[in-house]
C-alpha cells in the first residue's frame, strides 16, 4: 500500500476510536441519569396532611419581619408583716392646760414594742422548684423555716393583743371627754375675757428683759472707759520711772565704790527703789489691761445678749398678738371647738378600731397565704429566674420569682418612612410565626417608636405590636411575620394556598370524601393574601383537603 493509502487508513481509525469514546460517554450518562432518577424515586415519598377549609376575613398589607418577645411576671411577697401601726406611733391622751383647746388631746408616745418591720422576716428552708419549669397557680415554690413562720404569728397574735388594748383605753377615755371638754369650753370663755390684759404683760416682760440688757451693757461700757483712763495714766507714769529706773543705773554704774563708797551705796539704793516702784507700775499695768480686755470681752457678750433680748422682744410682740388672735378667736368660737373635741374622740376610737381590725386581717391572710410552711405560686407559666435561696430572708416586697406572662407577647418589626403613614396605634393587624405557619394570630398596634436613619440615610420606625389569641405555643424569640393592613376581603371561604394546584389554566386540590377516599377537585380562586386564597367555587366551609409534602427516606 502507497503511504497516501497507509495515512488515509491512520485518519479512519482514528475517526472511529473517537466515535466509539462519545457513544460510551452517552451511554454512561444516560445510565448514571436512569440510576439517579431511581434513587430519587425511592429516597422521596409524597406524604399528606389535612387541612380544613375556613370561613372568615381575608387580608393584605404592609409585611414585615420580627421575633417573639414574651413579658414577664413577678412574683414578689405580697403579705403584709409589718409592725402594729399603733405600737410604732402609740396612743396618748393629755388633759389640755387652761387656755388651750381643753379636753383630751391625742399625742404621739414612744413604744415599748421592739417590732419593726425589718425584724419581721420569713426564711426559707428550701426552694421547690428550678428555672425552666412550668408550674400552676398554687404550686408549691418555697418552704420556710418552722422556727421563722412561729415566730412572726406570735408577733402578729402581739399586734390584735396591742391593738385590742388601745381600743378597750379609748372607749373608757370617751366617758370623761364631755366634762373635759366642758372645761375647754369655760377656759376659752375665761382666757377670752382676760387676752387684753395677758397681752399688755407678755410685752412688758419682754421690755423688761431687754431694759435690763441695756442697762448691763452701759455699766460695762462705763466700766471700760474708767480702766482705759487708768492704763493712759499707767502708761505715761510707767514711761516716766522707767526714765529715773535707767538714770539710776546709770549713776550706780558710773560712781566708783573705791572712791566714794557713801556714793555708790546712795545710788544702789536709788537704783532698787526705782526699779520696785517701776515693777510695781508695770504690774499695776498690766492688771488694768487684763481687766480692760475681760471687760471687753464682757461687752461683746453683752452685746449679744442685747441683740438677742431685740429679736425675742419682737418676737414676744409676734407671739403675744397671735396668742392675743387666738384666744379671741377661742372666745368667739368657744361652742364649735367643744364640738370638735367631742368628736375627737370618737376619731381615735375609729382609728383604733380600724387598727385593730388590721392587726386581725394580717393574721388571717398569714394564715391563709402560709399553708404548711410553704408560699405558693399565685400565677402560672414557665420560670425564667428564682431571686431568693435557701437562707434568705423574706420581707414584704421581696421579689421571689420571675415568670414568663403569655398575656404580654409582643413583636416589634422595623417600617419604612414610605409605610408609616398608614399606621396608627390601635390598628388591628395580622401575625403570623415560621414554626405556626398556618396558624393566623391577631394583633393591636401599641407603640410607634421614634425616627430611626441608617448609615444609607434610610429612615424606619420601630412599631411593636402586642399579640392576643392561641398563643400557648409561642416562645421567646421565634420569628414571624406582621401584617399592617391595606386591603381587606370579609367573610369568605379560604383554604390555604398550599392546598391548591395549578394545571395550565385551571386550579384543583384533593377533597377528602366522606368513606375517607380523596378525589381531585376543582376551584375557582379569588382575593389571596399570600397565605391563604379565597374560594370563590368548589369548596364550602368545614370541606378537609390533603396538602402535600415530599418525604425522604433516608
Amino acid at each position: 500500500m502507497s503511504e497516501a493509502g497507509c495515512q488515509e487508513v491512520r485518519r479512519m481509525s482514528r475517526r472511529k476510536k473517537i466515535i466509539c469514546i462519545c457513544t460510551a460517554a452517552v451511554l454512561i450518562s444516560v445510565a448514571v441519569g436512569v440510576i439517579t432518577a431511581v434513587s430519587l424515586q425511592r429516597e422521596e415519598e409524597v406524604a399528606y396532611r389535612e387541612t380544613t377549609v375556613q370561613y372568615g376575613d381575608l387580608t393584605v398589607g404592609i409585611t414585615e419581619s420580627g421575633s417573639i418577645a414574651v413579658g414577664t411576671t413577678t412574683q414578689e411577697l405580697e403579705l403584709d408583716i409589718s409592725a402594729f401601726a399603733a405600737a410604732a406611733e402609740g396612743f396618748s391622751w393629755q388633759i389640755s392646760m387652761p387656755g388651750s383647746m381643753g379636753g383630751i388631746q391625742p399625742s404621739q408616745s414612744s413604744s415599748n414594742s421592739s417590732n419593726t418591720e425589718d425584724s419581721r422576716t420569713l426564711v426559707v428552708e428550701k426552694v421547690s422548684v428550678s428555672e425552666g419549669q412550668e408550674i400552676a397557680v398554687g404550686d408549691s415554690l418555697f418552704v420556710l423555716t418552722q422556727e421563722s413562720v412561729e415566730a412572726l404569728r406570735e408577733e402578729l397574735l402581739t399586734d390584735i393583743a396591742e391593738a385590742e388594748l388601745s381600743l378597750k383605753q379609748l372607749t373608757t377615755q370617751e366617758k370623761s371627754t364631755a366634762l373635759s371638754a366642758r372645761q375647754g369650753y369655760e377656759s376659752h370663755i375665761t382666757y377670752g375675757e382676760a387676752a387684753q390684759i395677758e397681752y399688755e404683760e407678755a410685752l412688758e416682760e419682754a421690755e423688761s428683759v431687754y431694759a435690763d440688757a441695756a442697762d448691763k451693757l452701759a455699766e460695762a461700757q462705763e466700766a471700760l472707759l474708767t480702766l482705759q483712763e487708768q492704763i493712759e495714766s499707767l502708761t505715761a507714769q510707767y514711761a516716766q520711772e522707767l526714765h529715773l529706773y535707767e538714770e539710776a543705773v546709770y549713776m550706780a554704774d558710773y560712781i566708783d565704790k573705791e572712791e566714794d563708797p557713801y556714793g555708790y551705796v546712795k545710788a544702789l539704793e536709788l537704783r532698787e527703789n526705782a526699779l520696785t516702784t517701776k515693777e510695781n507700775t508695770e504690774e499695776s499695768l498690766e492688771e488694768a489691761q487684763e481687766d480692760a480686755e475681760s471687760k471687753e470681752k464682757e461687752i461683746k457678750t453683752l452685746t449679744q445678749e442685747l441683740e438677742q433680748a431685740a429679736k425675742q422682744q419682737k418676737l414676744a410682740q409676734i407671739e403675744a398678738q397671735a396668742q392675743y388672735d387666738t384666744r379671741t378667736l377661742q372666745y368667739r368660737n368657744a361652742s364649735e371647738l367643744y364640738q370638735i373635741e367631742t368628736e375627737l374622740i370618737a376619731e381615735q376610737k375609729q382609728a383604733a378600731q380600724e387598727a385593730y381590725d388590721s392587726a386581725a386581717r394580717k393574721l388571717t391572710e398569714f394564715d391563709a397565704t402560709i399553708s404548711g410552711n410553704a408560699i405558693v405560686a399565685e400565677y402560672a407559666g414557665v420560670i425564667t429566674e428564682i431571686a431568693v435561696a435557701e437562707g434568705d430572708s423574706l420581707v414584704r416586697g421581696t421579689e421571689l420569682l420571675t415568670l414568663n406572662n403569655y398575656e404580654e407577647i409582643t413583636m416589634t418589626v422595623s417600617v419604612d418612612d414610605d409605610d408609616i403613614a398608614q399606621i396608627a396605634v390601635g390598628d388591628k393587624v395580622n401575625v403570623t410565626v415560621a414554626a405556626f405557619a398556618d396558624n393566623l394570630l391577631s394583633a393591636t398596634v401599641e407603640e410607634i417608636g421614634e425616627a430611626q436613619i441608617d448609615s444609607n440615610s434610610q429612615v424606619t420606625y420601630d412599631i411593636t405590636v402586642s399579640v392576643a389569641g392561641d398563643v400557648s405555643g409561642l416562645y421567646e424569640g421565634m420569628s414571624g411575620e406582621v401584617t399592617f393592613i391595606t386591603k381587606e376581603t370579609k367573610e369568605v371561604t379560604y383554604v390555604s394556598n398550599r392546598a391548591i394546584y395549578r394545571d395550565g389554566t385551571e386550579s384543583y386540590v384533593l377533597l377528602k370524601t366522606e368513606d375517607g377516599s380523596t378525589k381531585k377537585q376543582q376551584v375557582i380562586t379569588g382575593f389571596s393574601d399570600g397565605v391563604n386564597a379565597e374560594i370563590l367555587e368548589g369548596l364550602k366551609e368545614g370541606d378537609i383537603v390533603l396538602i402535600e409534602s415530599k418525604v425522604s427516606d433516608s
